[in-house]
């Protein structure tokens, strides 16, 4: 009988905190964005590494008829169409999880 041992995480996507602000000033550096202001609704996904650093960052807003996602950046130095699109995916899967069934309407992609 053989046993299967679990994949390591290598990373994973978490809703930020102000903990991050220094890593979401990095990722975000170039826009003209406040990170404050994604703290103050919706929910401000990060994709974390291992090493805590942050690969990418969504920011979702549920409150409005349809949901929207207002950000999505991905790591310059990694960008990765995966990472790209795994953020998608849970960003779908929480407008889903508090009831919107249409498909997100997206905002420009960096």
């Amino acid at each position: 009988m053989s046993t299967m041992s679990a994949p390591a995480i290598e990373n994973r996507i978490r809703n930020a905190n102000l903990l991050d602000v220094t890593e979401l000033r990095r990722l975000l550096s170039a826009t003209v964005h406040r990170v404050a202001n994604y703290f103050e609704h919706g929910y401000l996904l990060v994709l974390e590494r291992r090493d805590g650093t942050l690969q990418a960052a969504c920011h979702v807003e549920l409150e409005r008829d349809r949901p929207t996602i207002d950000l999505l950046v991905v790591d310059p130095a990694t960008r990765d169409t995966a990472v790209r699109q795994r953020m998608i995916g849970v960003a779908s899967a929480l407008c889903e999880a508090h009831g919107y069934h249409q498909p997100l309407a997206g905002a420009p992609l960096t």
